[in-house]
């Protein structure tokens, strides 16, 4: 796997975890490019800034049902793997209840 796509991987994996991340939270040159490649895949970003804490977006994951498949199944891409777990229904209401 090239260092591109590991990172792409790790910030995908994180992001489905349901952490919340910045730019400067991966150690890598122009890490926006990152999240870049992963919404080209159709995959949402909850993105925002708040202004107390420096200009970087913070992005985390829409847990939407359609969303999480579409991040499973990017990641599994990516990391080489062929079978992707169905997401249920309770465990994003679940993630969606832990964001408010």
């Amino acid at each position: 796997m090239s260092a591109k796509l590991s990172h792409t991987a790790k910030i995908l994996t994180k992001l489905l975890k349901g952490e919340t991340l910045i730019s400067s939270d991966v150690f890598a040159s122009n890490t926006n490019q990152y999240f870049g490649h992963i919404k080209d895949q159709g995959i949402e970003l909850i993105e925002w800034n708040e202004p107390t804490e420096g200009r970087h977006l913070k992005r985390k994951l829409n847990h939407t049902i359609e969303n999480v498949e579409k991040a499973k199944k990017y990641l599994a891409k990516l990391t080489g793997k062929s079978s992707v777990k169905k997401v249920s229904k309770s465990l994003v209401e679940k993630e969606s209840e832990n964001d408010v």
